[in-house]
């Protein structure tokens, strides 16, 4: 048996070179962006970091041998989990203050309750 890299076959071995790959090309594209003052779009920057890591961790799981990188990037991967849990709570809260603004200033209108039918197939309908 081939031992790759820890994993068990070459094709896991090359799927966790490829995530590894993509990483240092979103960080390297971020760094950049910070450098020259560009504006960088955070939440796609967060979600391509949070989809490599968990990819990461689960192909980590089959691994038996070092290293394990996303051990490496634990600080990195929870501090842009934090941040992202910050934003999505920061959402909810002006959605709710909308949707309770929006209520408070339409009253729900209700519409009187419609009688049901008593004809319960086409027949018995037709036979009255």
């Amino acid at each position: 048996m081939s031992i790759y890299s820890g994993f068990a076959t070459r094709q896991l071995e090359e799927t966790y070179n490829n995530l590894i790959s993509m990483l240092i090309q979103i960080l390297s594209k971020r760094i950049i962006k910070f450098y020259i003052n560009e504006p960088c779009h955070e939440p796609r920057f967060r979600h391509g970091l949070q989809q490599i890591s968990l990819k990461l961790k689960s192909l980590e799981q089959q691994k038996y041998l070092d290293p394990k990188f996303s051990i490496s990037l634990e600080p990195l991967f929870k501090h842009v989990q934090v941040l992202d849990s910050q934003e999505q709570f920061s959402f909810n809260e002006k959605l709710r203050n909308r949707q309770s603004s929006f209520f408070f200033a339409q009253p729900k209108q209700l519409s009187p309750k419609r009688k049901k039918s008593l004809c319960l197939t086409r027949k018995s309908c037709y036979m009255n």
